[in-house]
């Protein structure tokens, strides 16, 4: 069997030449999607002062990329925790991923300058 290399066989479309591609318009016109938008965290980021201690130190350090592994390792407890109290920030900040957990952590500490409100990890 033949290998193939498709290593720069496609050069990489701007944002512009591929909002003009057929099949991204009509993937966009299906799903509303506006491509140069930022998604809008702000209904998330004005629910986190509902997070417990542990809930807050959980959702920093997702915000710093961490595993669910290496979160239980940090806070010594299972990685069955971790998941509970990733299940459970989903729920208080109405998002759908850990990757948006991640993101709306990181995008926190952005607009806050530093960690008010979430306890950073000892």
């Amino acid at each position: 069997m033949e290998s193939v290399n498709l290593r720069n066989r496609h050069p990489k479309a701007s944002s512009r030449e591929a909002a003009e591609c057929p099949v991204v318009r009509g993937v966009s016109h299906c799903f509303g999607a506006d491509w140069d938008a930022a998604p809008d965290w702000s209904g998330s980021l004005e629910r986190v002062h509902l997070l417990s201690s542990r809930e807050s130190e959980v959702f920093y350090l997702l915000g710093s990329g961490l595993s669910n592994r290496a979160i239980s390792s940090c806070m010594r407890v299972t990685e069955r925790t971790v998941k509970a109290h990733v299940a459970r920030i989903m729920e208080k900040l109405e998002l759908e991923s850990r990757l948006q957990i991640g993101l709306v952590s990181f995008s926190y500490r952005q607009s806050c300058g530093g960690c008010r409100g979430v306890a950073a990890p000892a």
